[in-house]
Order: structure tokens, then sequence, then C-alpha cells
């Protein structure tokens, strides 16, 4: 079985680091239609897209329980992480 775990969005990306388009609706369906079981959804430096990611899917398994009871909706985040010592200047 297939997961895409590392996927943006258009709808939840940090616009200045936009590098999707896709919104979580064309998602879903895509990766349903080649046979995923899920998908996650990973974001930078935001979580703005997970609530329309969650709401989303209970609407499409509420339409469809037979087609969508068993994908899995997977949250994470893509954040940075530096020491600030490293940043400051002396």
């Amino acid at each position: 079985m297939f997961v895409g775990l590392h996927n943006h969005t258009g709808e939840g990306s940090n616009y200045r680091l936009l590098d999707a388009t896709i919104t979580i609706d064309v998602l879903f369906n895509y990766t349903h239609k080649l046979g995923h079981k899920g998908v996650a959804i990973t974001e930078h430096e935001t979580v703005g897209s997970h609530v329309s990611a969650i709401i989303a899917l209970k609407d499409l398994k509420k339409k469809d329980p037979e087609a969508w009871n068993d994908y899995k909706l997977i949250l994470g985040n893509e954040i940075y992480l530096c020491n600030r010592k490293a940043i400051q200047e002396d």
C-alpha cells in the first residue's frame, strides 16, 4: 500500500513559500483514483489547510462511505529550526 507522505496544497501553503497549487479536493480524488488508501498534508510552517482537509474528507465519507471509509488523512507540518547563536551577529 502506498501513501504519499509529503504533500502541500495551494489552500494552506504559506504564500511566500507557495510550492503547490493543488486543492484539497483534487488531491483527495486523484490519490483515491490511483488506489492510495490515504494521503498526508504537510504544509510549510502552517496548519491552515488541516481543518479544511478534515471537513472535506468527512464530507466524502458521508457522501460515499463505501468508497472512502478506509481512506486516511495524515496531518503534518514542515518547519525549520535554527540555532539562535548561529544567526546572531557578533
